[in-house]
């Protein structure tokens, strides 16, 4: 089998995956620490985050690389992990539904599984476009949909 062929026909659902996945991670870094530092009453917007030993681990090597601005080398699976369920109740109740401020009732926790779902389906098309498991991206045109739809609930 020709891989070349095989990624050539591939590479206009390709490339407009990987474009908004770009877009959705750019997002999650201005958004995420935006909303966190409105909120909480510390001087950085992580000092206060309930982190496990991977994410903690990230943190730091961020902030290793700037202390001013850690964001911008925090990988897409920190931003994943603050969406996840086990911060449903620290993390989203209190904060990160004002990120998606453009759906209706973005306290509800069906609302918030909608969200950890989309946010799923985008950490997975994201890892299998970025190691080029052609394979496993059949699911693209519905990955980059759930991409789509978490920039629109998005707020600006």
């Amino acid at each position: 089998m020709d891989h070349r062929n095989e990624f050539e026909g591939f590479f206009p659902k390709y490339a407009n995956a990987f474009e908004l996945i770009g877009q959705l991670e750019l997002a999650l870094r201005w958004n995420i620490p935006t909303v966190l530092k409105s909120s909480q009453e510390s001087s950085t917007w992580y000092e206060r985050l309930r982190l496990k030993e991977r994410r903690l681990l990230d943190l730091n090597r961020a902030l290793g690389n700037s202390s001013e601005f850690p964001e911008q080398y925090l990988p897409f699976s920190f931003w994943r992990h603050l969406l996840s369920a086990q911060h449903y109740g620290d993390l989203w109740l209190p904060h990160l539904y004002k990120v998606f401020g453009n759906i209706e009732n973005p306290k509800d926790f069906n609302t918030f599984t909608e969200i950890d779902k989309a946010m799923d389906s985008a950490y997975r098309l994201r890892n299998n476009l970025a190691h080029f498991n052609i394979q496993k991206l059949r699911t693209i045109d519905f990955a980059t949909q759930r991409v789509e739809w978490l920039l629109e609930v998005m707020i600006d």
